[in-house]
């Protein structure tokens, strides 16, 4: 989508997709001043997952989880990996909702950052006011073999005005799964540049994120947005 196709279809349809390129006032290099380099992930100490619905009721408790969902923050990325591991050996592919890595507290600078990248690109796609404060809560994310995030939809009435995401990968391969799927219709591929924007106010947009199959780490920078005196 172009900036303008991008504009309109969130204000249609509550999603949209572009490449940062179409904002001719941000500078590319500043806004990603971080860059994922090799050997990034070691600092992808904490991880998420869960199953659906009563599942867990059909698995034995163990040591690793007692319920249908979990955040462990775990000592470093060797740790967490055996989570990922004991989790998807663990349960059924069909009852798998959910499994990625994210990142330690250290990385408060770098989701920082993006997070105030985000304002001008957030404030125009609204019409948005200058003078109008936005409320981040950022992430840096990992999604590597086997992750995914099963096809949902979030609710209404979340509080927030959107999520942000940005890609952080260069030279991705497709086919290499990770990509992020909007309204069982528009497909993101998680490459540096592409920006994708879901709204969470008006709308309930169904999204998933398809299983990585490949060796490629997939990271993403987002945050979930809300408008000042509307938490």
């Amino acid at each position: 989508m172009n900036l303008q196709e991008a504009k309109q279809n969130l204000k249609e349809k509550g999603y949209c997709s572009f490449h940062l390129s179409e904002f001719e006032n941000i500078d590319f290099n500043k806004f990603y001043k971080f860059r994922i380099t090799e050997g990034f992930e070691k600092y992808m100490k904490a991880v998420r997952g869960d199953i659906f619905g009563q599942s867990h009721n059909t698995y034995e408790v163990d040591d690793y989880f007692d319920g249908n969902n979990f955040v462990k923050d775990c000592k470093d990325f060797e740790e967490a990996t055996e989570y990922k591991t004991h989790f998807l050996n663990k349960y059924k592919k069909e009852d798998i909702f959910q499994f990625w890595f994210f990142y330690g507290s250290s990385f408060l600078t770098i989701e920082n950052h993006y997070s105030k990248q985000f304002e001008p690109i957030v404030k125009y796609m609204y019409d948005l006011d200058d003078v109008i404060k936005l409320k981040h809560n950022p992430q840096l994310t990992m999604y590597d073999k086997g992750c995914l995030l099963k096809d949902h939809k979030d609710g209404y009435a979340t509080g927030r005005l959107c999520v942000v995401l940005a890609y952080l990968n260069e030279n991705y391969d497709e086919s290499n799964g990770g990509n992020l799927i909007l309204d069982n219709h528009l497909k993101v591929v998680p490459e540096l540049g592409n920006i994708a924007i879901i709204d969470l106010d008006r709308f309930d947009v169904a999204h998933e994120v398809t299983e990585v199959t490949g060796d490629l780490k997939r990271y993403t920078a987002l945050s979930f947005i809300t408008l000042v005196g509307n938490e």
